[in-house]
């Protein structure tokens, strides 16, 4: 079987599962109640899971769906012209006749003193951010949520698209406008508006904990006959970030990495012992953590991870050498210096403002990274105090941060094209050299958790406000 560990070895049991007990029971509670609930039955139309990448939505469903013999038909896009402009069937017209079949589908394997027990998975979504597009979509649920008991129940999969916030404005020439920030697919884009009260359903996974992954990969290397030292677990589990997708295909890159080693062991040895030996070796080395890191870590954190770094721990010419970098480290960072200039000395009444120069490259940070500048401006504003040592130092980021925010729009992502630079520029000038380390670790920015509970807040206001003006018109 040549196939990945993520097809191999997909969970076929509750016990499998890295999801908490509390969701799985969650889905297990609605899945009853949208076929046996009775009076709760018509409330049971739409699930829609939401959360990261890698939290086992999907999963969870399917191997509940499979306790309860419950059957699964799922919408898959196909290519082709998605709006049938080429004279064929377009994507929205397959997608329609797809509802208007699962509505009266039924398994032909099924007794026929039985009622009809699927549900309709909608994971791989048309593309509802083009207008047109999501108003044919919305209309296709109404109409099959206009359906009834005799309708399917629909669970809708909706993924974060991860580390990700505005994108950089582009300035017209004409204008002189910022661009707004592009739609992001989420619960509000994906279901219509108008459905009536208590038939949506969202149930929001998080990320895979450490304390849940960690025994699920146990299991999964049990089922695969394979083994791998504790500290290649433990980085597999600290880069995925919560996915489980990540962590298992991680595991399966390192015992690859290990077999292809094998070789190396003298007559004798067991392939486990020599496999043992090439992840310790795999650990010890750099390079070898490196790419571990590299396939396990995913991609948009790590990016992240590295740009708030090189700008936070604020390294000028003439610092002395991390204790932890390696000896061509250390070097390289000898000959840093050396290329980089002195800056001309500045006035008398500008002496305070003197600084040594700086080994960040501010212009090729910018080049070569791809976070906007204003999701690195929130990182920032969440993340700088841990490496400030005196208030003044506090307070010379707050004003960079201020003026920044003063040149931009009314809106938060509404900037101008060189907010990253400043923001760089102004925290590098305002941060200690060297930066004391003392284990800080960059947070997410509270913003989007206050940004989504403000958005709740207004979406269950509004769902309240509509059935008082329900209960008003039909005088309750």
């Amino acid at each position: 079987d040549d196939r990945l560990w993520v097809d191999r070895f997909e969970p076929r049991s509750e016990e499998e599962l890295a999801v908490h007990k509390r969701k799985v029971e969650d889905i297990r509670r609605w899945l009853q109640e949208a076929f046996d609930g009775g009076k709760l039955a018509k409330y049971r139309r739409f699930l829609v899971l939401t959360g990261p990448a890698g939290a086992g939505k999907t999963t969870t469903l399917r191997v509940l769906a499979r306790s309860l013999e419950y059957e699964i038909v799922e919408w898959r896009n196909a290519p082709g012209d998605p709006f049938g402009e080429d004279g064929g069937e377009s994507g929205m017209d397959k997608f329609e006749a797809f509802l208007a079949r699962a509505r009266a589908y039924r398994s032909v394997f099924a007794p026929a003193h039985t009622p009809a027990r699927t549900l309709v998975l909608l994971e791989d979504l048309p593309n509802i951010l083009h207008a047109p597009t999501r108003a044919r979509f919305h209309a296709a649920l109404r109409a099959h949520a206009a359906a009834g008991a005799l309708a399917a129940p629909v669970v809708l999969v909706v993924s974060d698209a991860g580390v990700r916030g505005t994108h950089d404005p582009d300035m017209s020439a004409a204008g002189g406008s910022s661009a707004r920030r592009e739609e992001v697919v989420d619960v509000r884009v994906a279901v219509p508006d108008g459905l009536s009260a208590g038939v949506v359903t969202e149930i929001a996974f998080n990320p895979i904990a450490p304390t849940l992954l960690t025994p699920a990969l146990k299991r999964l290397l049990e089922r695969a006959g394979a083994a791998v030292p504790p500290g290649v677990l433990a980085a597999v589990v600290d880069g995925a970030g919560g996915d489980v997708r990540c962590a298992v295909m991680g595991l399966e890159f390192a015992w690859a990495r290990g077999r292809g080693r094998k070789g190396r062991g003298k007559g004798g040895e067991s392939a486990c012992v020599v496999f043992m030996c090439c992840m310790h070796a795999l650990l010890a080395d750099r390079h070898g953590r490196a790419a571990l890191e590299a396939v396990t870590r995913r991609e948009s954190g790590l990016v992240l991870f590295h740009l708030m770094g090189k700008v936070l721990y604020n390294k000028r010419k003439g610092d002395a050498p991390s204790a932890h970098l390696t000896v061509r480290d250390k070097a390289a960072e000898r000959a840093l210096d050396a290329r980089l200039k002195d800056p001309p000395p500045l006035p008398p009444w500008l002496a305070h403002e003197e600084r040594r120069t700086s080994r960040v490259d501010v212009d090729m940070l910018y080049a070569a990274t791809p976070i906007d500048a204003g999701l690195f401006g929130l990182y920032i504003h969440q993340n700088y105090t841990l490496f400030c040592g005196e208030v003044d130092e506090c307070a010379g980021v707050m004003d960079a941060l201020s003026a920044v925010d003063a040149g931009g729009g009314e809106n938060w992502y509404e900037t101008n094209p060189y907010t990253f630079h400043l923001h760089a520029l102004a925290t590098l000038h305002a941060l200690p050299a060297p930066v004391a380390r003392t284990g800080q670790r960059v947070c997410k920015p509270a913003f989007f958790d206050a940004l989504r509970r403000e958005r709740e807040t207004r979406a269950a206001l509004g769902q309240f406000v509509r059935v008082l003006c329900f209960a008003s018109k039909w005088g309750c």
